[in-house]
């Protein structure tokens, strides 16, 4: 088949699949969506998972951000779906940024966009007390966060985000994996992606949090 010849069976393929809701029943209707809904979601990860070879946790938050936008506007603005899903797609589209944290001797994340080292800081490891706790603990976050170099490390990477994030939303990009790594992924990671994350919810971005290796010994 010629490409002139493909694209006019596409065209016409379109055009029937847009007036069949005229004459078919609301049964029929709803059976179509879930098959193009599904078809949808695998090839999606077909993409990102035959082709690319990465692992994506995005699609249900995305898919679920969507779907939640399009009820809402339904149920409380009167929208007709087909008008909300598209603006419930641009809202899920924002960029969504996953913070991780992991330790470097269990192997590195091979979805991340980002790995920041931390094993520059003092090691709560090596103080008794804190060494049963993890970076979630006060006294270990604090141990951390109090260090100068933790401070100056989370300004500069506080900057750089702000000038990566738009400039990844501009290409397209629907998330940004960062995983920050100390030697057992328990105390100073810990730290540091907990206050990362608080600084730049704080500046409205929305982020996951991913425990990885904390629970590891």
């Amino acid at each position: 088949m010629s490409r002139g010849a493909a694209r006019l069976a596409c065209a016409v393929a379109l055009a029937a699949l847009l007036v069949l809701p005229l004459f078919l029943g609301s049964y029929a209707v709803t059976l179509f969506i879930f098959i193009f809904f599904y078809a949808y979601l695998g090839q999606a990860w077909n993409i990102v998972g035959g082709y690319a070879g990465q692992l994506s946790a995005g699609h249900a938050a995305f898919v679920g951000v969507g779907a939640y936008a399009s009820a809402m506007l339904s149920m409380h603005a009167g929208l007709t779906p087909w008008i909300g899903m598209f603006i419930g797609g641009a809202l899920s589209a924002c960029l969504g940024v996953v913070i991780g944290y992991l330790g470097f001797r269990f192997g590195l994340p091979t979805h991340a966009d980002l790995v920041l080292d931390v094993r520059f800081l003092p090691n709560p490891f090596f103080i008794p007390e804190l060494k049963p706790h993890p970076g979630t603990d006060p006294r270990v976050a604090s141990f951390v966060l109090d260090q100068p170099d933790a401070k100056a490390f989370l300004e500069r990477i506080t900057d750089l985000l702000g000038f990566l994030l738009p400039r990844y939303r501009a290409e397209g990009k629907t998330y940004l994996t960062i995983a920050i790594g100390c030697t057992g992924g328990k105390h100073r990671s810990v730290a540091i992606a907990g206050a990362l994350a608080e600084r730049l919810e704080g500046g409205g971005q929305p982020v996951r949090l991913w425990h990885r290796d904390v629970e590891k010994e």
